[in-house]
């Protein structure tokens, strides 16, 4: 399971913010998490399941109507077809 950002059509400056934004939720909670950016799509995993659940109720960056690459989606790898 990890989380994915749309980084296209952005530029490096989102993925800054992006990545500027987990890093201060993560510190704030005390999370460890590993990302990489595959295919113009950032990833945040979370080594514990219970993290996506504190990441999805606590998520609230400043000023995300103005910053569409801040929203996010799910991914259960289980059910993705390769």
């Amino acid at each position: 399971m990890y989380l994915e950002f749309q980084v296209q059509p952005y530029t490096q400056s989102v993925l800054n913010d992006i990545k500027r934004e987990i890093k201060e939720w993560a510190d704030a909670y005390g999370v460890q998490y590993t990302q990489k950016t595959v295919k113009l799509c950032h990833r945040v995993g979370f080594n514990r399941d219970q993290h996506f659940t504190l990441f999805g109720m606590t998520w609230l960056p400043t000023d995300a109507e103005k910053r569409p690459w801040l929203a996010y989606r799910i991914v259960n790898i289980a059910n993705e077809y390769y």
